[in-house]
């Protein structure tokens, strides 16, 4: 147990010896969360405070922060305090150690000019501060400390529950002192860190009537009535019970009994009142300035915010020290209670004094983050120099990937300025809110061409998520020839963008295309060779324009945030059927996305990726990889119906009706944008396999009038083309059906799609013809199934022999790709037809996950451990399991075996 020293903390057994327990945890790397939440005044602080000298008593680096009411608008406030004592006065190089790898993402935080803004950072500073606490820890086992987090700013709280999330791999305790339901606290997010897999929730609780007999005999030799006096009118609050006893020259009397109850109405904050109403003008006014401008404070700035001098605030301090309000080493409350009471007696000056200590802040240099803090809490007045540091330290939150620190402050600039205005319009953009408001109020005015290229592409991007591809493009054409020449390039890919989103009309979308096909930009590139695609055109007329779009794999950098033209870049791919092109996209995409740290980008990534195994690869890789998309996605503009739908097809393909069931059902209500990502096609599937075949055809014609008007010619989702021809069948119209197909059919010929033929074949039942354009197709799935469906017919035409050796090809290939169903059809089928096949157990690459089989393929890359958890987002202990699964299943012993083991 922790020894409490001198001071013994009663009544607090079980609370340190879990902190105990935990602390060792931390030493011997296995980390945890302990959450201290109980009213003000049961102890939190006083156990933190514990707790902190026993770790630096044994080895741990301590980094503490408490949190402040006036701080919750401080983007990072709770952040920058834990870790400036390792930042401040470090040279560059260590600087550098502290910020390496992914860290680095994290640094803009503590500069103290912000990095300049990008795509919205909010995941990408989150994971790097994540990296920053894994560099000091690895230096030395780490206490992190966070007392009164109820007032703690909400991207510190993102923080902590990212951390809290991972913690368990890493010497790192994390100790966070809370009060339940706090008015005005980020609640969701607390109550987020204490459902945390690896936190311990303790609550010291009210002491006992003899806990409340031994401390009031400690201090007077008190006499049984007045015990019992002072436990029911404290009702076992320590803080109350000690500010009790120091409210009145009590000599513990029984008599003494209704003065004890008269003096003290049962709250801390009427005991402190009463003390601090005792003290001189000038001590009240000292504390005063120390409750406005926050704990620690300079006594330069108390004497200046309370007007006096340095040595007449001084000897103040010496008299609050005595009363026991100040704490003479920092200048800091004794308790939060007592800062909360001097704050409420503020009154009218509350307001004035912000204001006041703004001005000398900023005359002092401070960050306009902490000056925006005190701007808040003055009265709102229509003063250019206040807008102007409001707006900075928007900006700043927006760069810091603080949107909703950024709202608040950018909403309170007066008169708000074209470039406040859009910031704001950005920072509602960012929380998924409505930004044209702003924007058109900035356009309204005198804007500069930047200025209202900014605006336009912030209100496109918007419109094109909300499923208003139309207005988006209006905007983006009105704004274009008022652009500056250097962002003309920039609005016009966003354009073709929006257009390529339009359900109603594609002819401007392909027009544009076309019109800049001698175009060097990257964008433009990857719509034309998917226009092409989507329009039927062969292989030899799409990869051309691939090459070129992706001869700089910078076009990724965007991908699933708000631009997604290497999307259509890598759907032209799968299209055509290029799977080594395809996988060449993708792992480029992928290794761009690792580096970056967005979380957006890499669900992104997931999903192509989980489409590339669905296709050409492993169906059960396929799963896992569109689940972590979704996971990685969520909340981050990667849509969840694009993920969904994937999801749901490879459940299909996989003979999982139930589970595809689920996943469609679990797709947010849809928007007029669904059908680009098949989802219409994808239930019409799984309606025909449920035996709803009517149901079927009234969503794929949904499906099909979606693509028309698009112009897309193909029919890649779901193979729809095929979809139709079997949903016809199903329905008694075979010549309608047989007409259909044969069309199709000579169009994918055309286009060199043989696996698109080989689909069409099997929906007419050829399954010969069927195997013989499978063959040619790099599709492991479609041909595995018209090997089994040419086993099949083999069988029940009494050919039993000849049926024999597809259906083992068919049952090995769908093995080999997940076909679980598929598999066990099969199987039954050989036995029929007189085989004695033994059931197939997965080995080798086949037996790796997606997560297993992409560790060891960054392994074979030459990255270390620790680069493969950044790249992936997981712990190093995720990777060193990952990494042993992978030998074991793999048959070998160490990373040296790993690249031909995966040949």
């Amino acid at each position: 147990m922790i020894d409490a020293g001198p001071n013994t903390l009663l009544e607090r057994g079980a609370e340190l010896e879990g902190l105990a327990s935990q602390l060792s945890g931390a030493r011997a790397a296995r980390g945890s969360v302990a959450l201290l939440e109980a009213p003000a005044g049961h102890g939190k602080t006083s156990l933190l405070r514990v707790l902190r000298a026993e770790a630096a008593d044994n080895g741990l680096r301590v980094l503490a922060a408490t949190g402040a009411p006036l701080e919750r608008d401080f983007a990072f406030g709770i952040v920058r305090q834990l870790f400036d004592a390792e930042l401040h006065g470090a040279d560059a190089a260590r600087r550098e150690h502290l910020f390496a790898g992914a860290a680095a993402l994290a640094e803009p935080v503590f500069a103290t000019v912000p990095a300049a803004d990008q795509q919205d950072p909010a995941h990408s500073t989150l994971y790097g501060l994540y990296w920053l606490a894994v560099n000091l820890a690895a230096e030395q086992p780490l206490l992190l400390v966070i007392d009164d987090a109820h007032w703690a700013d909400a991207p510190s709280l993102r923080f902590l529950d990212a951390l809290a999330r991972r913690v368990e791999d890493l010497p790192v305790l994390l100790a966070i002192g809370a009060r339940p339901a706090e008015p005005g606290a980020e609640q969701e997010l607390l109550d987020g860190l204490a459902t945390a897999p690896a936190t311990r929730l303790h609550r010291p609780g009210a002491l006992s009537e003899a806990a409340v007999r031994a401390l009031v005999s400690a201090k007077l030799d008190a006499e049984p009535g007045f015990i019992a006096a002072c436990f029911e009118t404290t009702r076992g609050n320590p803080l109350l019970l000690t500010e009790l006893l120091k409210s009145a020259p009590f000599a513990g009397r029984a008599d003494e009994a209704e003065a004890v109850r008269t003096t003290v109405p049962g709250t801390v904050a009427r005991t402190v009142t009463a003390r601090i109403r005792r003290l001189s003008d000038h001590a009240l006014a000292v504390a005063r300035a120390i409750a406005v401008l926050g704990d620690a404070t300079s006594l330069e700035r108390v004497a200046a915010l309370s007007g006096l001098t340095p040595a007449e605030a001084a000897s103040e301090l010496d008299q609050l020290a005595q009363a026991d309000l100040i704490d003479p080493a920092d200048a800091r409350f004794t308790h939060p209670m007592v800062r909360e009471v001097v704050e409420a007696d503020l009154g009218a000056q509350r307001a004035r004094l912000h204001r006041e200590a703004a001005r000398r802040l900023h005359a002092d240099g401070a960050l306009d983050g902490v000056v925006a803090t005190h701007l808040l809490a003055a009265e709102p007045a229509n003063d250019p120099w206040a807008s102007e540091i409001l707006a900075r330290a928007g900006r700043r939150a927006l760069a810091e990937g603080a949107p909703d620190v950024a709202l608040t402050l950018l909403s309170r600039c007066s008169p708000a300025t074209p470039e406040s205005l859009v910031a704001l319009g950005l920072a509602r953009f960012r929380l998924g809110e409505d930004p044209l408001p702003p924007l058109d109020e900035a356009l309204a005015g005198d804007v500069s061409p930047d200025l209202a290229a900014d605006a336009a592409a912030i209100a496109a991007a918007a419109l094109v998520l909300a499923s208003e591809p139309r207005r988006a493009a209006a905007r983006l054409r009105a704004a274009i020839p008022r652009a500056p020449e250097a962002r003309r390039g920039e609005l016009e890919d966003q354009l073709v963008e929006a257009l390529s989103y339009r359900d109603d009309d594609a002819e401007e979308y392909l027009a544009t295309v076309e019109r800049h096909r001698d175009s060097d930009r990257p964008t433009l590139l990857c719509h034309l060779a998917h226009a092409r695609a989507m329009a039927g055109a062969p292989r030899s007329e799409v990869l051309p324009a691939w090459r070129r779009a992706f001869a700089d794999t910078r076009v990724f950098a965007r991908l699933g945030v708000e631009r997604f033209a290497a999307l259509w870049a890598i759907e032209a791919l799968l299209a055509v059927e290029a799977a080594d092109e395809a996988k060449e996209a993708i792992r480029a995409m992928t290794d761009l996305t690792d580096r970056a740290g967005s979380r957006s980008s890499a669900g992104a990534a997931a999903w192509l990726e989980a489409r590339w195994e669905r296709r050409f690869g492993h169906l059960r890789r396929a799963e896992d990889l569109a689940r972590h998309g979704l996971d990685l996605g969520r909340g981050a503009h990667v849509p969840e119906t694009a993920i969904g739908t994937t999801l749901g097809g490879i459940l299909l393909d996989r003979g999982d009706l139930p589970g595809a069931r689920d996943a469609l059902a679990a797709i947010p209500e849809p928007g007029p944008t669904a059908s680009i990502f098949g989802l219409w096609a994808t239930r019409a599937r799984l309606q025909l396999e449920e035996g709803d075949p009517e149901a079927a055809l009234t969503s794929l014609e949904r499906q099909e009038s979606a693509d028309a008007a698009r112009r897309w010619l193909i029919g890649l989702r779901e193979d729809s083309h095929a979809l139709r021809v079997r949903i016809l069948l199903a329905l008694g119209r075979a010549d309608e059906a047989e007409a259909f197909a044969r069309t199709e059919i000579d169009r994918a010929q055309a286009r060199e799609a043989a696996g698109a033929e080989a689909v069409l074949h099997l929906a007419l039942g050829d399954a010969q013809r069927a195997v013989d354009a499978a063959q040619r197709a790099p599709l492991p799935l479609v041909r595995a199934t018209a090997l089994a469906e040419l086993g099949f017919a083999l069988r029940r035409d009494g050919r039993r022999a000849d049926a024999r050796p597809p259906l083992r090809e068919a049952r090995d290939l769908a093995h080999r790709c997940g076909a679980v169903a598929l598999e066990a059809r099969v199987h039954e089928e050989l036995v029929v037809a007189g085989a004695r096949p033994q059931r197939l157990a997965f080995s080798g690459v086949d037996a790796l996950t997606a997560q297993e089989r992409r560790v060891a393929e960054l392994a074979v890359r030459g990255l270390r451990n620790r680069e493969i958890a950044e790249a992936l987002f997981v712990s190093l202990k995720t990777v060193e399991v990952h990494l042993g699964r992978a030998y074991t299943k793999l048959g070998i012993k160490g990373r040296s075996q790993l690249a031909d083991a995966l040949a």
